[in-house]
Order: C-alpha cells, then sequence, then structure tokens
C-alpha cells in the first residue's frame, strides 16, 4: 500500500510539476519582454487633452508638433480648447523631440524647458508655445485628477 501511495504522490507531483511548466510558458507568452514593447505617439492624445488646457483662450492659435515615437502628434490650441490628433502639423509654432516621458513632464509643468533639455529633449520654434498650455503649478493638474491617478502619472513620466 505505501508503494502504491508513494507512486500516487510522484504521479500527482509530476503532474503538478508539469502543470505548473505549462502555466510558466503561457505566463511567459503573455508578457511582451521589453524588446518587444510597443508604443503609439497617439496613445499620448487621451492624457494632453485631458490634462492640458489653453490658459489664453483669446490669443492666437498655437501649434505644437511631438515626435516621441512611431508618428508626429498635432497638439492645438485656441479658443479656450486643447486637441492632439496624430499627425505631422503644417506650420508648427513649436516642435519637441525625445522621449516621451520626458516630453509629458514638460508638458505638464513638472520640467522647465531648460530641465527637458538637459535631459535631452529637443526643442524648435518658439518656446512662449508652452506657456499656452503648462499648468501654472501641479495643483492646476491635479484638480483634474485624482490624486492617485496624478501620482501614477507623474512616477510613470
Amino acid at each position: 500500500m505505501a508503494s502504491r501511495m508513494a507512486g500516487r504522490c510522484f504521479s500527482r507531483s509530476s503532474a503538478r510539476s508539469s502543470g505548473n511548466r505549462a502555466r510558466s510558458r503561457t505566463r511567459s507568452s503573455l508578457v511582451a519582454s521589453p524588446a518587444e514593447d510597443v508604443f503609439h505617439t497617439s496613445w499620448l492624445a487621451v492624457p494632453i487633452e485631458e490634462l492640458l488646457r489653453d490658459h489664453d483662450p483669446s490669443g492666437s492659435p498655437v501649434t505644437i508638433e511631438l515626435r516621441t515615437g512611431d508618428e508626429p502628434l498635432t497638439i492645438t490650441v485656441g479658443d479656450g480648447a486643447v486637441t492632439a490628433r496624430p499627425g505631422p502639423a503644417e506650420a508648427p509654432d513649436l516642435v519637441l523631440g525625445g522621449d516621451r516621458s520626458m516630453i509629458l513632464r514638460l508638458l505638464v509643468g513638472r520640467w522647465t524647458l531648460a530641465e527637458a533639455r538637459s535631459a535631452g529633449v529637443t526643442a524648435e520654434g518658439n518656446a512662449k508655445a508652452l506657456f499656452r498650455i503648462q499648468p501654472a503649478d501641479a495643483d492646476d493638474v491635479r484638480k483634474f485628477m485624482d490624486a492617485a491617478a496624478y501620482s501614477k502619472l507623474i512616477a510613470e513620466a
């Protein structure tokens, strides 16, 4: 009887081991490696439209082009609205290029343009265009988000 139980225990543990290996293979196939991670610049449109505001609605429209990944993203600011769309701008007032997290830090006012440039962000054109959308301070951004979402955004940026 002991040998039959030992056999069962062995069989069960073997089945468990092979089941764990199968689950492990399945999990690893669902998680992309960093080399396989994909980012589309157009994904920035929603946070940009939700977080940024036109601080001079009566001013002339401003266009900012972001170059952070697979395609440019155009931010248009005017008449009290901030909109973002995939694609290049025809005649941007400002073109920002570089890592998406660094550009996001700049846009939400966490960094100055000088700090962003020292981190590798490129800026061509009229830097005053940033003043139209950058919050005066972090409280401007926080009032549009709950505290947890704001903290996560800043931590990821």
